[in-house]
């Protein structure tokens, strides 16, 4: 007994011992730890505050107290900037994740030192007059950087994203560049998913980048972009929204010529076309394949495709694309809900397809050369319909009348503008309870009022719209 006591006494002394040395090493190697949350606050918001002086912000913005007096009075009040408004930081390390400085008067170029803020992720300096070209180098862990509406004139050739980088929002500001001067960095951009460049004058022609293999939202919107698309355009396959919508304007002509073939990414569902000077037949390979597919290509010379639109395009917008003689597809899917082909030089007589009970949500037909009746299917295919504009054509002949609607399948009340139709021609007899038709009201632009029993002339013998 008296042997184990001695023993299990001399196993504490060592496991004490043991723990000493431990504190022991950790009081010296102390200086190599990371620091505390509190010690990596106090550092970094030091790097902000250098930052923020940097880019000017000890001037006042709107009446509010300028950025660099506030932040440094934070810092001073806490020791960090962590629960400021406009910054977030890990619960663990304390150490800023999160900068948002918008619309805070910075008006100098970007500066470097972001580098020093290890844990960024998000970076927001949005409606700051800012200048210059951006060429500051950031930390690999930043995924979002936002200079929306700063004024910068570029990115700089030198500058290269960081590893993390996931989304770039450029747009609003007064790029002095192509398309072309951006190749360099969007090259090493291997995990950017989204580039927004609006209204940012961004010019030249559309160039065969190299972009990247994880990009999926492409918005170049209102630019000054020009010339034909690149004949061997190869898009991401991760490509999901592609926007070249408004290129054209009082001095740019806009993109041009026809659509070159291409094949589009699988799950690219959206495309922008409109307002540029887009000529020819769209080719079947540029409508979306995507789940709930959607070309908007209206305000050019364009022509529906050649044959039956493919499943499961949803939606077709080519209003305002006039021809010397435009034409309805071929064949419409029962996916389709919503086709617009307003003003495109229509003629003849609105085609039967194949209706089906699930039809259009939407259809506009308006301001179009159509004659004759409405076909038997009319009634079919827009059975779910929400709107539909048929006016300012030529067409005569009573108006139908529906089976009263299923609630199970109907989603509401459809409203159909038939009147006015081109002087000489017109619908003539009843006006049926359903569904809901409507006329444009006179001098007053996108303003429709319910048609009546007795507005409408009476038919003639022939069934068609009395003369007067």
């Amino acid at each position: 007994m008296g042997a184990f006591l001695r023993s299990s006494a001399l196993l504490l002394l060592v496991l004490a011992a043991a723990a000493a040395s431990a504190a022991a090493a950790d009081a010296t190697d102390s200086p190599s730890r990371p620091a505390a949350p509190a010690e990596a606050g106090e550092a970094e918001a030091a790097v902000v505050i250098k930052l923020v002086a940097a880019m000017g912000g000890q001037e006042a913005q709107m009446g509010y107290e300028p950025p660099l007096q506030h932040l440094s009075e934070a810092v001073a009040d806490t020791g960090s900037l962590c629960g400021v408004y406009g910054f977030q930081c890990s619960n663990i390390t304390g150490a800023i994740t999160v900068i948002d400085l918008a619309n805070t008067g910075l008006s100098s170029t970007v500066p470097e030192g972001w580098t020093a803020l290890a844990s960024l992720e998000s970076l927001t300096l949005s409606r700051n007059p800012l200048i210059g070209q951006l060429a500051a180098a950031f930390p690999d862990s930043l995924q979002l950087i936002n200079l929306d509406e700063t004024q910068l004139t570029g990115i700089s050739p030198v500058w290269r994203p960081p590893k993390s980088l996931e989304r770039l929002d450029f747009s609003h500001n007064r790029l002095n560049q192509t398309l072309g001067d951006w190749a360099p960095w969007l090259a090493e951009a291997h995990s950017l998913g989204a580039l927004q460049v609006w209204n940012s004058s961004l010019h030249g022609t559309v160039p065969l980048l190299r972009l990247p293999g994880t990009l999926e939202q492409l918005d170049l919107n209102e630019n000054e972009l020009s010339g034909s698309l690149p004949p061997d355009w190869v898009l991401p396959r991760s490509l999901a929204r592609l926007d070249l919508s408004y290129q054209r304007s009082a001095t740019n002509p806009g993109l041009s010529g026809s659509l070159p073939p291409i094949q589009l990414p699988p799950n690219l569902y959206s495309i922008d076309l409109h307002h540029n000077a887009l000529t020819g037949e769209i080719p079947v390979d540029w409508l979306p394949p995507g789940e709930h597919g959607t070309l908007y290509a209206e305000g050019n010379s364009l022509q529906v495709p050649n044959g039956p639109l493919p499943s499961p395009l949803e939606t077709l917008v080519l209003d305002n694309n006039p021809q010397r003689s435009g034409r309805f597809p071929a064949g419409v899917p029962v996916s389709m809900h919503t086709l617009s082909l307003r003003n495109c030089s229509l003629t003849g007589s609105i085609p039967a397809w194949n209706m089906t009970t699930f039809g259009f949500l939407k259809l506009d037909l308006a301001n179009n050369s159509l004659a004759g009746t409405l076909p038997t299917e009319f009634e079919h295919r827009l059975y779910a319909t929400q709107s539909a504009d048929i006016s300012f054509n030529w067409l005569t002949g009573p108006l139908p009348t529906w089976p009263p609607a299923d609630p199970a399948h109907h989603p509401g009340w459809p409203t159909l503008v038939v009147m006015p139709q081109q002087e000489g021609a017109g619908f003539c007899g009843q006006v049926p309870s359903w569904p809901i038709y409507h006329r444009v009201v006179p001098g007053v632009q996108y303003t429709t009022e319910p048609l009546h029993d007795g507005d409408l002339p009476p038919c003639n013998s022939s069934g068609q719209h009395a003369a007067p």
